[in-house]
């Protein structure tokens, strides 16, 4: 069979392009963002703590900062890094105007990534 058969997604190129056309949004916005590869088909776009984009190089995604009207975790996503910066923006404001420790307290984190981020990406 040919090799494209086995390939059935964004090429690292195409997800590393897609991350940094994200940080360049942002970067549009005075929101500094640093790009990471951490598994293979998958990047992060650290934004602050707490505020962490992934893309597969066909999506963008991230948990939003303000909970689901459920009061539930809320992920949303967006398919391209200008409508992702656009919302993003947002969230940026959010969590920028709350306290750092409300951010680092366990119970109030969102998610793993940015450990994941500390602990295991590549820097690209």
């Amino acid at each position: 069979m040919p090799p494209h058969f086995f390939h059935n997604g964004p090429s690292r190129d195409e997800i590393i392009r897609v991350a940094e056309a994200l940080q360049g949004e942002l970067a549009l916005r005075n929101i500094p963002a640093d790009v990471h590869e951490v598994i293979q088909g998958q990047a992060l776009i650290s934004v602050y703590y707490g505020l962490v984009a992934h893309t597969n190089g066909r999506f963008i995604w991230w948990i939003s900062p303000e909970p689901s009207r459920g009061g539930g975790i809320l992920r949303t996503y967006a398919r391209s890094p200008a409508r992702a910066a656009a919302r993003l923006a947002i969230h940026y404001e959010i969590v920028q105007s709350r306290p750092l420790a409300e951010l680092t307290e366990p119970a109030h984190s969102r998610s793993p990534a940015d450990l994941v981020v500390a602990r295991h990406a590549l820097r690209v």
